[in-house]
């Protein structure tokens, strides 16, 4: 079995060892004269000043037993673990003797060892692809708020076209026909008339679509500005009165500004659409900080009108066919750490909500 007993007085250093004692340590039996410090010849010198250290604490506190494990280097230089373990014996005349076995614990060992580097390889290729998927993740949420930004860029740049340019050219039109409405017959007057109101809705068109493209509100510093002007353009716009209910201050990254506005416009339009309902809510709040050290904003579109299942709904169905979708719009919050929430039910009105971290990632 591998394994020796010995009786070890610690007081006098008086010892017996069994015959496989002697083997252990890679002696012959009668080879050595056992004595307190006899395995110290073929103990590994690392081993030696914890094990005299664990033993003289052992007394000292008077434990009942012991185990400790350590090296036995063999004149061929082959290493062997090996586990000792037994008992104090607190005599009366105050000797202390310790009565134990040997074992030789080697293969057990070294598998140990060999899962535990194992353990510590796993480990450090999970931290590595841990902090490789942190760096991607950290690119994707810059290039998604480029992107957005890029956008956003883009649409103000038609809404400049729109202003400076068409907006100019019908009203440079509207006066040359009304000029020739002055000079003209009767039936140029009317026919410049009709045409004076189509360029007048034109213009109407041109503005409100400005107005909508690049809102002056979504590039201001104030959120709360943003999406009160956007609670009003949806009553004029569909005629749904919004009530618009904040706990919200501060200045939010401007990327995470912009998709917040977008969003809560395609919300308020899918409400519009589909709720059934003339009137809606949005709510806008600070979220305290998240198990990530981040503070969020949370903002909520709640509706009283038919509903939806909500299961449905993470798949783009329910009804949410128009722009982003519900879908989308979890698939554009996700690269910037946000999230979207869906309570909803047939018959039970809607309240979807969306988070947004308001600062970068903590190293």
């Amino acid at each position: 079995a591998q394994a020796g007993a010995y009786d070890l007085n610690l007081t006098t250093g008086e010892a017996l060892w069994s015959a496989a004692c002697f083997a252990l340590f890679g002696f012959q039996p009668g080879e050595i004269v056992p004595t307190a410090d006899s395995w110290k010849l073929r103990t590994h010198p690392e081993d030696v000043p914890p094990t005299v250290a664990m033993l003289e604490d052992s007394v000292r506190r008077r434990a009942p037993e012991f185990q400790i494990e350590y090296r036995s280097v063999w004149p061929d230089g082959s290493v062997h673990w090996l586990r000792s373990q037994g008992c104090f014996v607190y005599e009366p005349a105050g000797s202390v003797r310790v009565v134990g076995v040997i074992i030789e614990v080697t293969l057990g060992k070294e598998m140990e060892l060999q899962l535990r580097h194992a353990r510590d390889q796993l480990e450090q290729r999970v931290r590595e692809r841990t902090e490789a998927l942190s760096h991607r993740t950290e690119q994707l949420a810059r290039l998604s708020s480029e992107l957005i930004l890029a956008e956003q860029r883009e649409r103000d740049r038609i809404a400049r076209v729109l202003h400076d340019g068409l907006q100019q050219v019908l009203y440079a039109t509207q006066l040359v026909i009304g000029s020739l409405g002055r000079h003209g017959d009767d039936k140029v007057r009317s026919v410049a008339q009709e045409i004076t109101s189509f360029m007048d809705e034109a213009t109407r068109q041109a503005r409100t679509l400005t107005a909508e493209i690049s809102p002056s509100a979504v590039h201001g510093e104030d959120l709360n500005a943003a999406l009160r002007w956007l609670a009003n353009w949806a009553q004029r716009a569909y005629g749904l009165k919004v009530r618009y209910v904040t706990e919200f201050s501060g200045r939010p990254p401007q990327a995470v500004q912009v998709l917040v506005y977008q969003t809560v416009r395609e919300l308020l339009f899918n409400v519009a659409k589909h709720a059934g309902v003339t009137q809606a809510c949005i709510k806008c709040a600070r979220v305290s900080e998240t198990g990530d050290g981040r503070p969020s904003l949370s903002v909520s579109v709640l509706d009283e009108g038919t509903g939806f299942d909500a299961t449905l709904a993470s798949g783009g169905d329910a009804g949410f066919h128009s722009g982003l979708g519900l879908f989308a719009i979890q698939e554009r919050l996700i690269p910037l750490g946000g999230a979207l929430n869906i309570d909803s039910a047939p018959g039970k009105g809607s309240r979807v909500t969306i988070s947004l971290p308001l600062q970068e990632r903590l190293p």
